[in-house]
């Protein structure tokens, strides 16, 4: 009769890891899976060994059940696996569960569950103990699809060690018959084990046969049993060939199968067939897999190298399927070989943006040093990893929202720029100067008074169309353009002298003005305003102190104009004034018209230019956004 250890000595399984895929119909494991927060009442003492102290049920299958009991003897928790009672009468049974435990402890293995004693209770019924191990069910982790938890090349790493086990069993003759998610844990401290030997087959049983044999069906809910049958396994995961119940069809090639079933499982998140019954399970399997993720679950970028795999391994014809468990395994390796440079060079990539973000913490916008480290900080997180989204989100923002203040250098380009449009503005001013000669020609029909002064402002237009050819080709054009400018100003205070400072004039000078001050920059506007001004401000000064004859005289009557330049017949007088003012208008509107085409193509471009940029980011990294908003909201 077996005896329990007091109360007070039993560890009660409170905080047990081992979790099952409960809620999943395809998730529940026949070994070492389930977790009960109030376990079941402990066993009868006729059911145990007295070396053996229950401590209640970890999990229920359709062969047996698992118990988590204290081994007395050695002083440690373990898991016992004991048959069911309606099952410990049949032969067929007996035999298969005296082999799962004979297969699992002969195949030691660091993914193989150690198998420490097979006995039977008082009453006849077998079981056997083996190492109690926590953690989660492969089944568990794709349910949580915690990718930081469980990265992709963690889960990888792992499946590589599942390949490896497995490989081993065949190498030793035993084939699985059942992997599945569920039957796959990772353990707290790195472990990997490949559970449930239950339906493995042994080179012996070639010999012998197997006649019926139970399909699992026990990952489709704590309900279900298994269903004796011509085939066995678990439906979404068995090899066609596992559906034609002749089992000598059934070796190594089913496993590498169910081992691509499950790669693609680990790789999308979702099954390679579509569970929701046996029957469409199976009705998949038969139809034949689809195993190319990017084409199914396109959002889960997966790489070819590892479709590929998951390809292979699922093809219909066993022959098509790799040679062996190994191949497949060092598939795997292979890709994860180049994916360690990958994840070097990520990790690389990271420490830069991390740098990179740490001086947008503290950048001050008027220090272009800083701004050009972190530059510098993000474009070698690009070049070790091009497809880092939070590194092009930060470039993207440098390159879109402008610092406070200018740098130094790109004060520079912006100088050589308006110069170039200073010079473009010179070939321009050739143009207007040439222009003048209409007036000069309306001059001479209306009547020279003063030939001196019609001299004077012919040798000026002369000497304008010089300068301006000149600043055309200078390197530094500011003297020039000021020249020419001071120039017309000149001109047109000599031109006074048709018709007043106060008539003509000055929209002419307004004109000029416009004409020289949309190329100018800081205090030289403001000094070619004045300039400008000058056309109107000293001939009315030279008239009001008597330097010249006034140009209006006052009546009763109205103001008389006193042209002291030509006479003011009225054709080509109403000509002059109809000309000039047309100019007054047309020019700064041709002016205006250019300057604003200017900015609306600069607009533009800079526009399609943040379109482009943005493509390089579709969604923003909200890390990122927060680092940089961080300073406004502030």
């Amino acid at each position: 009769m077996p005896k329990e250890l007091p109360p007070e000595t039993v560890r009660r399984p409170a905080d047990v890891q081992t979790r099952s895929a409960t809620g999943d119909p395809f998730g529940a494991a026949d070994t070492l899976a389930g977790e009960s927060d109030h376990p079941s009442p402990a066993a009868s003492h006729a059911e145990l060994d007295e070396r053996y102290s229950d401590c209640g049920r970890l999990g229920r299958g359709g062969m047996g059940e698992v118990r988590l009991c204290h081994d007395a003897r050695i002083g440690r928790e373990v898991a016992l696996k004991v048959i069911r009672s309606e099952r410990a009468s049949h032969d067929k049974a007996r035999t298969r569960f005296f082999k799962e435990a004979k297969v699992q402890g002969q195949l030691e293995h660091p993914a193989v569950v150690p198998v420490y004693d097979l006995d039977t209770t008082e009453d006849g019924r077998p079981f056997f103990t083996m190492r109690r191990v926590a953690g989660q069910t492969l089944a568990d982790i794709i349910r949580m699809r915690d990718d930081e938890q469980y990265s992709r090349r963690r889960l990888l790493s792992a499946f590589s060690q599942v390949c490896l086990a497995v490989d081993y069993a065949h190498e030793r003759g035993v084939v699985h018959r059942d992997l599945k998610p569920s039957n796959i844990m990772l353990g707290d401290f790195g472990e990997v084990y490949v559970l449930d030997w239950g339906l493995a087959k042994t080179v012996s049983d070639e010999d012998h046969g197997e006649g019926g044999d139970p399909i699992s069906f026990d990952d489709l809910g704590p309900a279900s049993e298994t269903i004796e049958g011509e085939v066995l396994g678990t439906p979404g995961y068995m090899a066609p060939e596992q559906l034609d119940g002749v089992h000598g069809n059934v070796g190594p090639h089913a496993d590498i199968y169910a081992l691509g079933a499950i790669l693609f499982e680990l790789l999308t998140f979702e099954p390679l067939h579509q569970r929701k019954s046996p029957q469409q399970a199976i009705g998949s399997t038969i139809d034949g897999a689809d195993a190319r993720a990017h084409a199914r679950y396109p959002d889960r970028q997966v790489p070819p190298e590892l479709e590929a795999i998951c390809v292979r391994a699922t093809q219909d014809d066993r022959e098509d399927r790799f040679g062996s468990v190994r191949e497949m395994q060092q598939a795997v390796e292979r890709y994860l070989d180049g994916d360690r440079d990958a994840q070097l060079r990520r990790e690389l990539a990271q420490s830069y943006l991390d740098q990179a973000m740490d001086g947008f913490r503290s950048l001050a916008q008027h220090d272009a040093e800083a701004q050009r480290t972190v530059m510098n900080m993000i474009s070698r997180a690009l070049a070790f990893d091009p497809e880092n989204v939070e590194a092009r989100a930060a470039l993207m923002h440098l390159l879109t929202r402008p610092p406070a203040s200018v740098p130094d250098e790109v004060r520079e380009q912006l100088e050589v720029g308006r110069r170039a449009s200073e010079r473009k503005a010179a070939r321009g001013g050739m143009a207007a100067y040439v222009a003048w000669l209409p007036f000069a020609g309306i001059t001479l029909l209306m009547g020279v008074r003063s030939w001196g002064v019609l001299a004077a402002i012919l040798g000026l237009i002369a000497l304008g169309i010089v300068v301006s050819y000149l600043g055309s080709r200078a390197k530094n054009t500011s003297r020039y353009a000021t020249g020419s400018l001071v120039i017309s100003t000149v001109t047109l205070v000599l031109l006074s002298r048709l018709l007043g400072p106060l008539v003509l004039i000055p929209g002419l000078a307004g004109a000029n003005a416009l004409s020289f001050t949309q190329h100018a920059t800081g205090g030289r506007r403001m000094a070619y305003v004045a300039i400008s001004a000058m056309a109107v401000v000293v001939p009315s000064l030279f008239e009001l102190a008597g330097v010249w004859p006034p140009s209006y005289r006052f009546i009763e009557s109205g103001m008389l104009i006193v042209p002291h330049l030509a006479s003011l017949p009225m054709v080509s007088t109403v000509l002059l004034l109809l000309l000039a003012s047309i100019t007054t208008i047309v020019l700064p509107a041709l002016l205006m018209r250019e300057a604003r085409d200017s900015v609306e193509e600069s607009r533009e471009q800079l526009a399609v230019q943040a379109w482009q940029l943005r493509q390089l980011v579709p969604e923003r990294a909200s890390r990122i956004n927060r680092i940089i908003e961080a300073p406004k909201a502030a």
